[in-house]
């Protein structure tokens, strides 16, 4: 939380420095140096074992979760546990390629990564096309987001009749959409870029986001004051209802495999409260206490791994 603290005064001053570096290139080469890296699979250990070059797709922007510093260093949560989990693969070497969230599955598609780390739940239309690991590495649940003096707002029953706002094509469009077809709701939804300026703008009433992120909006928000109200936003059925975050491999042999070894490595240091010292660390609060194993386990079996 610290470490945040200290990059997040300059972040927004470095965002425009990195917008201005992007366009002269300067950012860019150094995306490029990632990616160039997806053709080099494998190396020698100085053992003689083989290594593996891990593409790993993440996010460049997202708050406390993988973002640039003020150094130009890209950190967060997910990316130093990551860090950790390649310590503990000596078969594998880590290599970070940041891009835009949306184009994460597509990179995983085009084999330009070989996993993807954003927070990335289960669904029904993920789990048919991808792997994902059996092990979660933090669990935040979506909650309805209003202004702290908002008095109308206080479950997702005031959302009747409300204009509510997400981000287009996420697993919390997918719960809200499936949540009004199931409760003949008017409930419109807004699919937005930027939910903090519709807010205050009124083009929206409430958001539907990731419980963590309450935080971030509060002490990122000069002058503005958060609040969550009622209950966590859930799917009716199947794997909507799991709050756990996974990554995601292709599925295929090579992905399974990955998987597997991903899983292991997690479960092994979220046994040895690594990942709630990650999290105490860059969220002020353990984020993993609420990971469903019961969840985990169903994963197991679908997998059949015992």
């Amino acid at each position: 939380m610290k470490k945040f603290n200290e990059a997040n005064r300059t972040n927004r001053g470095f965002r425009k420095k990195l917008k201005k570096a992007l366009a002269l290139g300067l950012a860019g080469a150094v995306l490029l140096t990632s990616l160039a890296a997806c053709g080099k699979k494998e190396a020698t250990a100085a053992d003689g074992e083989k290594v593996t070059t891990l593409n790993i797709g993440v996010v460049s922007g997202g708050d406390r979760t993988s973002f640039f510093d003020d150094k130009g260093n890209l950190t967060g949560y997910e990316i130093e546990l990551m860090k950790k989990l390649d310590e503990e693969l000596p078969q594998y070497k880590f290599n970070f390629v940041p891009l835009e969230g949306p184009t994460l599955f597509s990179s995983l598609d085009a084999k330009k990564v070989d996993f993807v780390s954003g927070n990335f739940r289960r669904s029904d239309a993920r789990e048919a096309k991808y792997y994902h690991t059996y092990r979660a590495y933090i669990s935040t649940p979506y909650n309805i987001i209003v202004f702290d003096d908002n008095k109308d707002i206080n479950g997702i029953e005031d959302l009747e009749g409300r204009k509510v706002g997400t981000g287009e094509g996420s697993l919390m469009a997918d719960i809200l959409n499936a949540y009004i077809k199931d409760n003949n709701s008017t409930i419109e939804i807004v699919y937005s870029t930027d939910l903090v300026a519709d807010l205050s703008a009124g083009r929206i009433e409430a958001i539907v986001m990731p419980g963590r992120q309450l935080d971030i909006y509060n002490e990122k928000y000069d002058g503005l004051k958060f609040k969550i109200v009622g209950d966590p936003v859930i799917g009716k059925d199947g794997c909507m209802k799991d709050s756990n975050a996974y990554w995601y491999v292709r599925k295929d042999e090579e992905g399974a495999v990955i998987r597997d070894a991903l899983s292991e490595a997690l479960y092994k240091l979220r046994q040895e409260g690594v990942l709630t010292e990650l999290s105490n660390e860059w969220y002020g609060k353990d984020l993993t206490a609420g990971i469903d194993e019961e969840c985990e386990e169903e994963v197991k079996e679908m997998y059949g791994i015992k």
